[in-house]
C-alpha cells in the first residue's frame, strides 16, 4: 500500500513541474533568427521575438511541425524547405501591365521596385522583373517562394489558448 501511495505522489509531483511544451492550440511565444541562402534575412539579424497559435495559420507549416515538442527555454535550428515554408514561386503570379498603370506614382517603375495595390479587396505587393517595350513585368510571387528558410528559434513562454 505504502508503494503505491509513495509512487502516485512522485507522478503528481512530476506533472505539477513538468514544463508546458509546444503543441496543437498552444499559444507560444518565441525568439528566432531566419537565415536565407546563409545570410540573415532582412530585419532578422538580431533575434526578433514573436507570438503565435500553433495551427493558427500565422507561421509556415514548417516552423511549427519543427517547434512542436519544445519547451521554453528551448532552442533548436529548424531548416523549412518550400514546400513547408512559402511554396515554388508561380508563373502565373508574374503579371504583365501597361505601363500606363502605373501612372501617378511616386517612384519610377524600374527592375527592383516594389508595386503595392489591391487586388480582389486585398493588399498585395510585388516586385517589377523587367521593364520593355512599355510594359512592365510583375512578380506577385512571395519574396521567399523556393528558398528554404533556416530558423534559429527558442521558445520564451507556451500556454494553451
Amino acid at each position: 500500500m505504502r508503494r503505491g501511495l509513495l509512487l502516485a505522489l512522485l507522478a503528481a509531483s512530476a506533472c505539477a513541474c513538468a514544463r508546458p511544451r509546444v503543441s496543437q492550440g498552444s499559444r507560444v511565444t518565441f525568439r528566432y533568427r531566419l537565415t536565407v541562402d546563409g545570410k540573415p534575412y532582412s530585419g532578422t539579424e538580431k533575434a526578433e521575438t514573436a507570438s503565435a497559435v500553433i495551427g493558427g495559420g500565422d507561421l509556415v507549416p514548417g516552423l511549427e511541425r519543427g517547434m512542436l515538442g519544445m519547451a521554453p527555454g528551448e532552442s533548436r535550428r529548424v531548416e523549412v524547405p518550400p514546400k513547408e515554408g512559402f511554396g515554388f514561386p508561380r508563373r502565373e503570379n508574374i503579371r504583365i501591365f501597361p505601363m500606363s498603370r502605373f501612372r501617378g506614382l511616386n517612384a519610377p517603375v524600374r527592375p527592383g521596385a516594389t508595386i503595392e495595390g489591391v487586388s480582389a479587396g486585398r493588399a498585395v505587393s510585388g516586385r517589377v522583373v523587367s521593364v520593355s517595350g512599355g510594359r512592365a513585368a510583375v512578380d506577385f510571387n512571395p519574396p521567399l517562394a523556393g528558398k528554404t528558410l533556416v530558423y534559429d528559434v527558442t521558445v520564451v513562454s507556451v500556454s494553451r489558448r
